[in-house]
Protein backbone atom coordinates (compact mmCIF):
# COMPACT_ATOMS: atom_id res chain seq x y z
CA UNK A 1 0.00 0.00 0.00
CA UNK A 2 2.76 2.62 1.21
CA UNK A 3 4.62 1.63 -2.50
CA UNK A 4 0.96 2.50 -4.28
CA UNK A 5 0.45 5.38 -2.55
CA UNK A 6 3.95 6.63 -3.23
CA UNK A 7 3.38 5.63 -6.45
CA UNK A 8 0.45 7.55 -7.14
CA UNK A 9 1.62 10.95 -5.39
CA UNK A 10 4.44 10.99 -8.04
CA UNK A 11 2.25 10.68 -11.13
CA UNK A 12 -0.51 13.01 -9.91
CA UNK A 13 2.74 15.46 -9.33
CA UNK A 14 4.01 14.72 -12.38
CA UNK A 15 0.91 15.71 -14.17
CA UNK A 16 0.38 18.89 -12.01
CA UNK A 17 3.72 19.91 -13.55
CA UNK A 18 2.80 19.05 -16.74
CA UNK A 19 -0.59 20.77 -16.55
CA UNK A 20 1.30 23.53 -15.59
CA UNK A 21 4.01 23.47 -18.03
CA UNK A 22 1.14 23.52 -20.86
CA UNK A 23 -0.78 25.90 -19.42
CA UNK A 24 1.96 28.43 -18.80
CA UNK A 25 3.64 27.96 -22.39
CA UNK A 26 6.03 25.58 -20.88
CA UNK A 27 7.09 28.13 -18.49
CA UNK A 28 9.54 27.71 -16.02
CA UNK A 29 8.19 29.77 -12.86
CA UNK A 30 7.63 26.50 -11.04
CA UNK A 31 11.38 25.83 -10.75
CA UNK A 32 12.61 29.28 -9.73
CA UNK A 33 14.03 28.78 -5.74
CA UNK A 34 13.39 31.69 -4.77
CA UNK A 35 11.89 35.52 -5.64
CA UNK A 36 14.20 37.01 -8.07
CA UNK A 37 14.71 40.48 -7.39
CA UNK A 38 13.65 43.52 -8.78
CA UNK A 39 16.99 44.35 -10.98
CA UNK A 40 16.44 40.79 -12.52
CA UNK A 41 12.95 39.64 -12.27
CA UNK A 42 11.98 40.54 -15.96
CA UNK A 43 14.24 38.12 -16.87
CA UNK A 44 13.91 35.33 -14.48
CA UNK A 45 12.39 32.97 -17.20
CA UNK A 46 15.55 33.35 -19.35
CA UNK A 47 17.78 31.59 -16.98
CA UNK A 48 20.79 30.74 -19.73
CA UNK A 49 21.07 35.22 -19.10
CA UNK A 50 22.46 34.10 -16.32
CA UNK A 51 23.43 30.12 -16.06
CA UNK A 52 25.44 29.99 -18.88
CA UNK A 53 26.79 27.06 -18.43
CA UNK A 54 25.54 25.02 -15.02
CA UNK A 55 24.31 26.22 -11.88
CA UNK A 56 27.03 25.86 -9.84
CA UNK A 57 30.18 27.53 -10.70
CA UNK A 58 30.72 31.16 -9.67
CA UNK A 59 33.05 32.04 -12.51
CA UNK A 60 30.34 31.24 -14.73
CA UNK A 61 28.32 33.79 -12.99
CA UNK A 62 30.46 36.27 -13.15
CA UNK A 63 31.09 35.82 -16.58
CA UNK A 64 27.21 36.24 -16.96
CA UNK A 65 27.22 39.49 -14.58
CA UNK A 66 29.91 41.48 -16.50
CA UNK A 67 28.48 40.64 -19.80
CA UNK A 68 25.33 43.48 -18.32
CA UNK A 69 26.72 45.29 -15.99
CA UNK A 70 30.36 45.05 -16.91
CA UNK A 71 30.33 48.67 -19.30
CA UNK A 72 28.43 50.78 -16.37
CA UNK A 73 30.99 49.71 -14.26
CA UNK A 74 33.83 50.52 -16.36
CA UNK A 75 32.07 53.78 -16.97
CA UNK A 76 31.61 54.90 -13.49
CA UNK A 77 34.79 54.38 -12.66
CA UNK A 78 34.33 51.16 -10.24
CA UNK A 79 35.68 52.04 -7.21
CA UNK A 80 35.93 48.50 -6.10
CA UNK A 81 36.99 46.82 -9.09
CA UNK A 82 38.05 42.76 -9.41
CA UNK A 83 41.59 43.91 -9.45
CA UNK A 84 41.44 45.75 -6.34
CA UNK A 85 40.78 41.93 -4.89
CA UNK A 86 43.27 39.83 -7.08
CA UNK A 87 46.28 41.80 -5.70
CA UNK A 88 47.99 39.23 -3.53
CA UNK A 89 48.68 41.95 -0.63
CA UNK A 90 45.10 41.77 -0.22
CA UNK A 91 44.76 37.83 -0.02
CA UNK A 92 44.00 38.02 3.65
CA UNK A 93 40.96 39.89 3.69
CA UNK A 94 39.60 37.72 0.48
CA UNK A 95 39.36 35.12 2.96
CA UNK A 96 36.88 37.08 4.92
CA UNK A 97 35.22 38.87 2.00
CA UNK A 98 35.64 37.21 -1.68
CA UNK A 99 34.61 40.30 -3.32
CA UNK A 100 36.32 39.11 -6.89
CA UNK A 101 33.17 37.62 -7.55
CA UNK A 102 30.00 39.51 -7.71
CA UNK A 103 27.63 36.57 -5.97
CA UNK A 104 29.53 37.18 -3.02
CA UNK A 105 27.56 39.88 -2.37
CA UNK A 106 24.66 39.49 -4.56
CA UNK A 107 23.16 36.29 -4.63
CA UNK A 108 20.26 35.44 -6.58
CA UNK A 109 16.98 34.01 -5.17
CA UNK A 110 17.46 34.92 -1.84
CA UNK A 111 14.56 37.05 -0.46
CA UNK A 112 15.06 36.49 2.91
CA UNK A 113 18.44 38.32 2.88
CA UNK A 114 18.10 40.39 0.30
CA UNK A 115 17.87 43.90 0.52
CA UNK A 116 18.05 47.11 -1.75
CA UNK A 117 20.31 47.04 -4.48
CA UNK A 118 20.46 43.20 -4.24
CA UNK A 119 22.32 42.70 -1.74
CA UNK A 120 22.77 39.59 -0.02
CA UNK A 121 25.10 40.10 2.96
CA UNK A 122 24.58 42.03 6.43
CA UNK A 123 24.84 45.78 5.74
CA UNK A 124 27.49 45.98 7.86
CA UNK A 125 30.35 44.22 5.63
CA UNK A 126 32.53 47.24 4.98
CA UNK A 127 33.89 46.29 8.87
CA UNK A 128 35.92 43.50 6.94
CA UNK A 129 38.36 46.02 5.34
CA UNK A 130 38.03 48.91 6.90
CA UNK A 131 37.91 47.64 10.53
CA UNK A 132 40.26 51.25 11.47
CA UNK A 133 38.47 53.61 9.85
CA UNK A 134 37.77 55.90 13.41
CA UNK A 135 41.62 55.50 14.42
CA UNK A 136 42.34 56.71 10.58
CA UNK A 137 39.31 60.01 10.50
CA UNK A 138 38.07 61.12 13.95
CA UNK A 139 34.95 62.20 12.09
CA UNK A 140 33.70 58.08 11.71
CA UNK A 141 33.99 57.55 15.84
CA UNK A 142 31.04 56.01 16.84
CA UNK A 143 29.71 55.44 13.50
CA UNK A 144 28.52 51.92 12.77
CA UNK A 145 29.58 50.35 10.14
CA UNK A 146 25.86 49.37 8.10
CA UNK A 147 25.66 53.48 7.97
CA UNK A 148 28.41 53.60 5.59
CA UNK A 149 26.04 53.28 2.29
CA UNK A 150 22.82 54.81 3.68
CA UNK A 151 24.44 57.87 5.52
CA UNK A 152 24.58 59.44 2.23
CA UNK A 153 28.65 59.21 2.10
CA UNK A 154 29.82 55.85 0.38
CA UNK A 155 28.68 53.67 -2.73
CA UNK A 156 30.64 50.29 -3.03
CA UNK A 157 31.00 50.60 -6.73
CA UNK A 158 29.77 54.38 -8.14
CA UNK A 159 31.45 56.96 -5.47
CA UNK A 160 31.25 59.76 -7.93
CA UNK A 161 29.22 62.46 -6.87
CA UNK A 162 29.98 61.27 -2.88
CA UNK A 163 33.87 60.98 -2.74
CA UNK A 164 35.50 63.74 -0.86
CA UNK A 165 37.39 65.53 -3.19
CA UNK A 166 33.87 66.62 -4.66
CA UNK A 167 32.02 67.02 -1.38
CA UNK A 168 34.71 69.75 -0.27
CA UNK A 169 34.52 71.71 -3.94
CA UNK A 170 30.12 71.32 -3.73
CA UNK A 171 30.01 71.42 -0.25
CA UNK A 172 29.36 75.05 0.42
CA UNK A 173 26.92 75.18 -2.43
CA UNK A 174 23.30 77.03 -1.26
CA UNK A 175 19.82 75.08 -2.17
CA UNK A 176 19.28 76.70 -5.75
CA UNK A 177 22.09 77.58 -7.41
CA UNK A 178 22.66 81.40 -8.47
CA UNK A 179 22.62 80.35 -12.14
CA UNK A 180 21.03 77.08 -12.75
CA UNK A 181 22.58 75.32 -15.58
CA UNK A 182 18.87 75.10 -18.04
CA UNK A 183 18.31 72.25 -20.41
CA UNK A 184 18.20 74.30 -23.39
CA UNK A 185 20.52 72.66 -25.76
CA UNK A 186 17.91 70.30 -27.33
CA UNK A 187 17.78 67.41 -29.64
CA UNK A 188 17.16 68.16 -33.48
CA UNK A 189 13.56 66.14 -34.40
CA UNK A 190 13.91 63.27 -36.70
CA UNK A 191 14.36 64.43 -40.21
CA UNK A 192 12.82 61.76 -41.64
CA UNK A 193 9.14 62.26 -41.88
CA UNK A 194 8.12 59.05 -42.10
CA UNK A 195 9.60 57.56 -39.07
CA UNK A 196 8.47 60.92 -36.74
CA UNK A 197 4.92 59.74 -36.28
CA UNK A 198 6.46 55.98 -35.24
CA UNK A 199 2.89 53.00 -35.86
CA UNK A 200 3.17 49.83 -33.08
CA UNK A 201 5.40 46.99 -33.59
CA UNK A 202 8.48 49.40 -34.86
CA UNK A 203 11.57 47.48 -35.13
CA UNK A 204 14.14 48.55 -32.40
CA UNK A 205 16.58 48.24 -35.30
CA UNK A 206 14.69 50.94 -37.45
CA UNK A 207 15.19 53.12 -34.44
CA UNK A 208 18.74 52.41 -33.72
CA UNK A 209 20.14 52.88 -36.99
CA UNK A 210 20.73 56.71 -36.19
CA UNK A 211 20.14 56.50 -32.43
CA UNK A 212 22.75 53.73 -31.39
CA UNK A 213 23.66 55.76 -28.05
CA UNK A 214 19.73 55.76 -27.00
CA UNK A 215 18.87 52.20 -27.89
CA UNK A 216 21.77 50.70 -25.77
CA UNK A 217 21.08 52.71 -23.03
CA UNK A 218 17.24 51.82 -23.81
CA UNK A 219 18.14 47.84 -23.59
CA UNK A 220 19.94 48.03 -20.69
CA UNK A 221 17.00 49.94 -18.42
CA UNK A 222 13.87 48.54 -16.92
CA UNK A 223 11.71 49.42 -20.40
CA UNK A 224 13.76 47.17 -22.64
CA UNK A 225 15.82 44.60 -20.99
CA UNK A 226 13.30 41.74 -21.63
CA UNK A 227 14.13 42.85 -25.52
CA UNK A 228 17.96 42.40 -24.97
CA UNK A 229 17.50 38.93 -24.00
CA UNK A 230 15.66 38.21 -26.98
CA UNK A 231 12.42 38.52 -25.06
CA UNK A 232 9.14 39.96 -25.67
CA UNK A 233 8.57 43.52 -24.62
CA UNK A 234 8.14 44.69 -21.28
CA UNK A 235 4.30 45.20 -20.35
CA UNK A 236 3.33 47.28 -17.69
CA UNK A 237 1.24 44.35 -16.20
CA UNK A 238 4.42 42.79 -14.92
CA UNK A 239 5.47 45.69 -13.35
CA UNK A 240 6.29 45.54 -9.64
CA UNK A 241 5.69 49.21 -9.10
CA UNK A 242 2.31 50.86 -9.13
CA UNK A 243 1.30 50.95 -12.71
CA UNK A 244 -2.66 51.99 -14.07
CA UNK A 245 -4.46 48.95 -15.30
CA UNK A 246 -5.44 50.24 -18.43
CA UNK A 247 -2.03 50.62 -19.80
CA UNK A 248 -1.12 46.68 -18.57
CA UNK A 249 -1.41 45.66 -21.63
CA UNK A 250 1.12 48.14 -23.74
CA UNK A 251 4.10 46.70 -25.39
CA UNK A 252 7.46 48.93 -24.07
CA UNK A 253 9.13 49.29 -27.31
CA UNK A 254 9.73 52.66 -29.25
CA UNK A 255 6.82 53.80 -30.17
CA UNK A 256 5.12 53.10 -26.18
CA UNK A 257 7.04 56.71 -25.66
CA UNK A 258 7.62 58.42 -29.09
CA UNK A 259 4.19 58.17 -30.93
CA UNK A 260 2.18 61.56 -29.81
CA UNK A 261 -0.89 63.48 -30.85
CA UNK A 262 -0.29 66.05 -33.43
CA UNK A 263 -0.14 69.50 -31.87
CA UNK A 264 0.47 68.25 -28.58
CA UNK A 265 3.93 69.98 -26.84
CA UNK A 266 7.15 68.03 -26.90
CA UNK A 267 7.86 69.00 -23.73
CA UNK A 268 4.36 68.01 -22.02
CA UNK A 269 4.79 64.49 -23.60
CA UNK A 270 7.52 63.84 -21.33
CA UNK A 271 5.13 64.12 -18.64
CA UNK A 272 1.98 62.38 -20.15
CA UNK A 273 4.00 59.67 -21.56
CA UNK A 274 4.86 58.45 -18.44
CA UNK A 275 2.08 59.27 -16.49
CA UNK A 276 -0.09 57.02 -19.14
CA UNK A 277 1.91 53.68 -17.18
CA UNK A 278 3.26 54.90 -13.64
CA UNK A 279 1.08 55.34 -11.03
CA UNK A 280 2.91 55.38 -7.59
CA UNK A 281 2.84 58.13 -5.19
CA UNK A 282 6.39 59.80 -6.64
CA UNK A 283 4.63 60.51 -10.20
CA UNK A 284 0.89 61.18 -8.83
CA UNK A 285 2.33 63.98 -6.54
CA UNK A 286 4.17 65.72 -9.57
CA UNK A 287 1.63 67.85 -10.79
CA UNK A 288 1.38 69.47 -7.38
CA UNK A 289 5.33 70.21 -6.76
CA UNK A 290 7.42 73.13 -7.36
CA UNK A 291 9.18 71.29 -10.33
CA UNK A 292 5.44 71.39 -12.29
CA UNK A 293 5.01 75.03 -11.48
CA UNK A 294 7.63 75.93 -13.35
CA UNK A 295 7.00 73.85 -16.55
CA UNK A 296 3.37 75.32 -16.43
CA UNK A 297 5.82 78.95 -16.13
CA UNK A 298 7.58 77.67 -18.96
CA UNK A 299 4.62 76.53 -21.26
CA UNK A 300 2.86 79.78 -20.85
CA UNK A 301 6.71 81.80 -22.13
CA UNK A 302 6.87 83.19 -18.58
CA UNK A 303 10.52 81.62 -17.61
CA UNK A 304 13.59 80.54 -19.80
CA UNK A 305 13.50 77.52 -21.62
CA UNK A 306 14.42 74.52 -19.62
CA UNK A 307 13.68 76.21 -16.94
CA UNK A 308 10.63 73.39 -15.91
CA UNK A 309 11.34 70.21 -14.73
CA UNK A 310 9.60 66.71 -16.59
CA UNK A 311 9.55 63.31 -15.72
CA UNK A 312 12.80 63.23 -18.03
CA UNK A 313 14.82 65.79 -17.70
CA UNK A 314 15.33 63.70 -14.25
CA UNK A 315 14.68 60.19 -15.47
CA UNK A 316 16.56 60.57 -18.94
CA UNK A 317 18.74 63.40 -18.80
CA UNK A 318 20.52 64.94 -21.91
CA UNK A 319 24.52 63.76 -21.93
CA UNK A 320 27.21 64.48 -23.83
CA UNK A 321 29.37 61.76 -25.51
CA UNK A 322 33.00 62.26 -26.39
CA UNK A 323 32.61 63.93 -29.23
CA UNK A 324 30.36 66.74 -27.37
CA UNK A 325 27.40 65.78 -29.45
CA UNK A 326 23.97 65.63 -26.87
CA UNK A 327 22.24 62.13 -26.80
CA UNK A 328 19.48 61.15 -24.33
CA UNK A 329 20.12 58.64 -21.90
CA UNK A 330 16.84 56.00 -22.34
CA UNK A 331 18.23 53.92 -19.32
CA UNK A 332 15.79 55.60 -16.67
CA UNK A 333 17.26 53.68 -13.87
CA UNK A 334 20.42 54.84 -14.68
CA UNK A 335 21.21 57.28 -11.90
CA UNK A 336 17.84 55.76 -9.62
CA UNK A 337 19.89 53.24 -7.96
CA UNK A 338 21.24 53.95 -5.88
CA UNK A 339 19.48 57.56 -6.22
CA UNK A 340 22.92 59.29 -5.16
CA UNK A 341 24.01 58.99 -8.79
CA UNK A 342 20.95 61.68 -9.62
CA UNK A 343 23.24 64.17 -8.26
CA UNK A 344 25.60 64.97 -11.09
CA UNK A 345 23.04 64.67 -13.99
CA UNK A 346 19.55 65.89 -12.55
CA UNK A 347 19.65 67.84 -8.93
CA UNK A 348 23.13 69.25 -9.12
CA UNK A 349 22.20 71.08 -12.40
CA UNK A 350 19.96 73.59 -10.44
CA UNK A 351 20.31 72.60 -6.51
CA UNK A 352 23.46 72.53 -4.49
CA UNK A 353 24.96 69.51 -3.58
CA UNK A 354 24.05 69.73 0.38
CA UNK A 355 20.64 70.40 -0.31
CA UNK A 356 20.49 67.92 -2.99
CA UNK A 357 21.90 64.71 -0.50
CA UNK A 358 19.08 65.72 2.19
CA UNK A 359 16.77 65.50 -0.14
CA UNK A 360 17.55 62.39 -1.95
CA UNK A 361 17.86 60.95 1.61
CA UNK A 362 14.51 61.68 2.71
CA UNK A 363 11.75 59.20 1.76
CA UNK A 364 9.08 61.34 2.36
CA UNK A 365 10.26 64.17 -0.15
CA UNK A 366 10.54 61.70 -2.94
CA UNK A 367 7.23 60.10 -2.45
CA UNK A 368 5.98 64.15 -2.65
CA UNK A 369 7.92 64.45 -5.81
CA UNK A 370 9.88 67.26 -3.81
CA UNK A 371 7.08 68.84 -2.74
CA UNK A 372 8.68 71.04 0.47
CA UNK A 373 11.85 71.11 2.25
CA UNK A 374 14.20 67.83 3.68
CA UNK A 375 13.58 67.42 7.34
CA UNK A 376 16.57 65.58 8.15
CA UNK A 377 20.39 67.09 7.54
CA UNK A 378 23.26 63.87 6.56
CA UNK A 379 26.37 64.93 7.90
CA UNK A 380 28.65 63.69 5.04
CA UNK A 381 29.31 67.11 3.44
CA UNK A 382 30.40 68.19 6.85
CA UNK A 383 32.54 65.47 7.73
CA UNK A 384 34.38 66.11 4.34
CA UNK A 385 34.56 69.85 4.96
CA UNK A 386 36.32 69.32 8.66
CA UNK A 387 38.85 68.02 6.94
CA UNK A 388 40.11 70.60 4.50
Amino acid sequence: MIWALWLTLTLATGAALGERMTSRSRSKEVFLPGKTTSGHYQIELECGACHKQDFTEVEDFQAACVECHGEELERVEDSHPQAKFTDPRNAARIEKLDARFCVTCHAEHQPGRTGTMGLSLPGDYCYHCHEGIAEERPTHEGLPFDSCASAGCHNFHDNKALYEDYLVRHGRETMLMAEPLRAADTINACPFPERQKLGEGVELKLCESCHEAETRSFLGGRHGMRLSQGLSPMKPERARLPMKETAGHRELTCSACHEHEEGSSPVLSEVEVCEGCHSDDHTRAYRNSKHFAFLELELAGKVARGSGVTCATCHMPRLKNEEGELWVNHNQNDNLRPNEKMIRTACGTCHGLPFSIDSLADPRLIANNFSDLPVNHVKSVDFALSRE
